[in-house]
């Protein structure tokens, strides 16, 4: 968890594959959002990479 991110949004952050489910996309498609800046993402290591939900609502026009 980045250092300035609330503690209270550490329980409510979401996979890869879930967001996929989400978006209906491919791992490699979200993988291309992410590098793209199209989809605000988490780094919490090298490997673990998590979502906001509330930001990707926000991304595909959807209300929280």
């Amino acid at each position: 968890m980045k250092k300035d991110e609330p503690e209270s949004q550490q329980g409510n952050l979401i996979t890869g594959e879930q967001v996929c489910k989400l978006l209906g996309v491919c791992r490699r498609s979200l993988a291309y959002y992410r590098k793209s800046g199209r989809i605000p993402f988490i780094k919490l290591s090298a490997r673990c990479i998590r979502y906001d939900p509330n930001e990707i609502n926000r991304v595909i026009g959807r209300t929280p």
